[in-house]
């Protein structure tokens, strides 16, 4: 019978010679530790992935949101207006930030800083930031194209339709919010705290409970904010965060029921 190979006393005798070999990493003993891994920034790796960290630097991934700035905003605002669903909306600068006067919630002509861009090609758009922590992506955008490509211009991303502050793609709504629909795939690090103080789940049902009645017009309200894009993954992720208990067949039942392709 052969015995198994002795990978462990080999792996120690290893890591002893690579420590008294001059010029080690220090940190080696670090990594034997019980400590479980974070994330430590994109500066940490760099030493080691240059030809990587090079190749990252500014693609539309590494600029994908920045502080809104003389260096990133790409749209037009000096004081230029745009009209959609009978409200004109005001793009303008003050003191060196941005601003943009819309609709509100209530629908009210309000004033919003921009805080962060959000993309770069083929369009820009805006996030504005709202209480406890929220920021809410702008459905106007700017067409980053060149102007003789058909670009330079300010457009609404749901051109087809009368989207206002009732609609639940408006702006302000659940389905424009960063922290719950953008922030997993377009941010690195994110942490969701929620507490029992502050939490906010303004949701159109009552109850955890809810069957066909209550998932149904969810699932076509995403069909219609993702432009037809999300599909079954996607809508049994987003309605079991919400608290309702679903499966991928059940989805897919519902999906057929109500056509939602």
């Amino acid at each position: 019978m052969i015995a198994p190979p002795m990978r462990f006393p080999i792996a120690i005798v290893s890591l002893f010679l690579l420590s008294q070999c001059s010029g080690a990493p220090e940190v080696v003993p670090e990594l034997l530790g019980d400590e479980p891994p974070t994330y430590v920034g994109r500066a940490t790796c760099a030493g080691c992935h240059t030809s990587e960290t090079e190749l990252w630097e500014g693609s539309h991934h590494d600029l994908a949101m920045q502080p809104a700035s003389a260096a990133t905003v790409l749209g037009d605002f000096d004081d230029r207006t745009f009209d959609y669903a009978g409200v004109t909306s005001t793009f303008f600068e003050r003191d060196g930030s941005y601003f943009v006067r819309t609709d509100g919630p209530d629908g009210e002509l309000t004033e919003y800083e921009v805080a962060y861009t959000f993309g770069v090609e083929p369009l820009q758009q805006y996030l504005v930031p709202f209480e406890r922590g929220r920021y809410q992506a702008l459905s106007i955008a700017w067409d980053s194209r060149p102007t003789n490509g058909g670009g330079g211009r300010w457009f609404h991303l749901y051109p087809d339709e009368r989207i206002d502050h009732e609609d639940p793609l408006h702006w302000t709504k659940r389905y424009q919010n960063w922290n719950f629909m953008c922030s997993s795939c377009h941010s690195t690090g994110i942490s969701r705290v929620c507490t029992q103080m502050t939490q906010s789940r303004h949701l159109p049902w009552r109850g955890w409970s809810a069957g066909t009645r209550t998932k149904l017009p969810f699932i076509r309200d995403q069909h219609r904010a993702s432009l037809g894009s999300y599909g079954r993954p996607r809508r049994t992720e987003e309605l079991n965060e919400l608290g309702l208990r679903v499966g991928h067949r059940r989805v897919d039942r519902l999906m057929h029921k109500g056509t939602v392709f």
